[in-house]
């Protein structure tokens, strides 16, 4: 019997679209995962990245909520 924790298709898929996004505004997945799916959720998923980005991930999380406000802001 596995240790490893069922996961969801939606995890799954969710990991597919974070190997598949390209590098350029790659960032800007981490808000919309944060606007759809929950807390545990989200962080399983950001889990599956590279160690090294694990550091940068709050200052990616920042960047993208600021680049989405200003894309959703009236006369944008």
């Amino acid at each position: 019997m596995s240790c490893m924790p069922a996961v969801s298709p939606a995890v799954r898929s969710s990991q597919q679209v974070i190997a598949t996004t390209p590098p350029v505004a790659g960032y800007l997945v981490i808000d919309f995962l944060d606007q759809v799916g929950t807390p545990d959720k989200v962080h399983l998923m950001l889990a599956a990245l590279p160690e090294p980005v694990q550091p940068l991930l709050p200052a990616m999380r920042q960047q993208a909520t600021a680049d989405l406000a200003s894309l959703r802001a009236p006369g944008s």
